[in-house]
């Protein structure tokens, strides 16, 4: 990896260019290929060329074979972004939950400098997050969009894997300090029989098996799965 040395148009000047470059060559190439890293920390370059060399090295030994793979391969991130959101509002998912989760991942990516998958990369979201001047709370709002966007990529086959899985939680954000407490047989008794009626069954899967509001919302018949006489919930 390198910067280049450009002439300053105005002063005359030979500067270096900003963000990193990277120059390779595989074997059968005919000529080196060079490409903006689109980065300015040496470290996150030197990782995203790695992670070129890598992809390629598997492109050309023929691992890259998934069709959904290689089409998504080609469109752009911030496109699939929109995809990934219309998904969400095809769930059910309330309009303002959708739309903030569209508008963060276009800013991280953005100021990222991501415009394809192979751009991904847990480092540099990583250095990201830990840079931004965002309160912790909101980096975890980012960081948890982020995440659920790559295993959407994952699990539509674009993607061998999840490439954010396994970052960790932003520090900084404070714990509830007062202990949950579960309702007793007669309080939730008493709870159900307040709400109306058409909610009722509603608060009853969230009482009786601990799902948020949200994710009760998302259920659909086929994620309900019956194992040696006992429901089971798939999220």
């Amino acid at each position: 990896v390198f910067k280049k040395r450009r002439r300053n148009p105005k002063t005359g000047k030979v500067e270096l260019s900003r963000s990193y470059y990277f120059k390779h060559r595989f074997a059968g190439d005919d000529k080196p290929t060079e490409r903006s890293l689109g980065v300015t920390d040496k470290e996150v370059a030197l990782t995203r060329a790695r992670e070129i060399v890598l992809k390629e090295e598997r492109r050309r030994q023929g691992l890259w074979v998934n069709e959904a793979e290689t089409i998504a391969a080609g469109q752009k991130l911030l496109d699939l972004v929109d995809e990934y959101g219309q998904t969400l509002k095809d769930d059910g998912r309330k309009r303002d939950h959708y739309r903030k989760v569209i508008q963060r991942l276009h800013t991280a990516f953005n100021e990222l400098c991501w415009k394809k998958l192979a751009d991904i990369s847990k480092s540099e979201f990583r250095a990201w997050i830990r840079a931004s001047n965002l309160k912790p709370k909101t980096r975890q709002h980012y960081q948890s969009a982020a995440v659920a966007f790559s295993r959407w990529l994952n699990e539509e086959g674009m993607l061998p894997e999840s490439p954010l899985d396994g970052l960790p939680r932003v520090k900084g954000i404070a714990a509830s300090q007062a202990p949950a407490v579960a309702l007793t047989e007669d309080e939730a008794a008493r709870l159900l029989s307040a709400v109306p009626r058409y909610r009722r069954d509603f608060y009853s899967i969230m009482l009786y098996t601990g799902l948020r509001a949200i994710e009760v919302g998302r259920l659909k018949v086929a994620n309900i799965l019956s194992r040696d006489g006992k429901l089971f919930i798939r999220l």
